[in-house]
């Protein structure tokens, strides 16, 4: 597999081997702290997958913030899309970005989607936040924690530029 993301060992050891054993859930919940990379991990996971990119048509990302809470009609155009299939590759993917911006309403919809699962789609929740996640969502996913990066991860990201040069 190719990982263009640091760190996180642990988490690309464990979907390396349910990826070649073709044993991926059905939907899954990276939560920790907010901007540690969770999101990247996703992208490249979904890649690895697939082998390539996914094509917009087997793909559906939604991303919530303070700005933009993630409505109920959301997750129903969600559903409808989940319940297609895959068009240029093994799966439909839906990814929930910042999914603790979900309404009450929109996550009680959510749950029909994980008690009544399409046959090849997946859920990528992304969360830094999972409290805010109702604990029936929680206990219907596999739940992935990310923590932060090693103090030597980060030395040898930096490491590989060169500030010398700059005054």
């Amino acid at each position: 597999m190719h990982w263009s993301i640091l760190g996180f060992q642990k988490q690309k050891r464990m979907f390396d081997m349910q990826i070649i054993n073709k044993n991926l859930a059905h939907a899954y919940i990276f939560f920790g702290e907010p901007m540690i990379g969770k999101y990247l991990f996703v992208s490249d996971l979904i890649k690895n997958i697939n082998g390539r990119d996914v094509e917009y048509y087997d793909l559906k990302i939604l991303n919530g913030n303070l700005e933009k809470i993630i409505s109920i009609d959301n997750i129903r155009e969600l559903k409808k899309f989940l319940y297609n299939k895959p068009f240029n590759s093994e799966y439909i993917i839906a990814v929930i970005n910042n999914a603790e911006y979900m309404t009450t309403e929109a996550q009680n919809a959510f749950l029909k989607i994980l008690e009544e699962p399409a046959a090849s789609s997946l859920i990528f929740l992304v969360t830094s936040n999972i409290n805010k996640l109702l604990p029936t969502i929680q206990s219907r996913c596999q739940n992935i924690y990310f923590n932060r990066h090693s103090d030597e991860t980060v030395k040898n990201f930096i490491s590989k530029f060169n500030f010398s040069d700059q005054q």
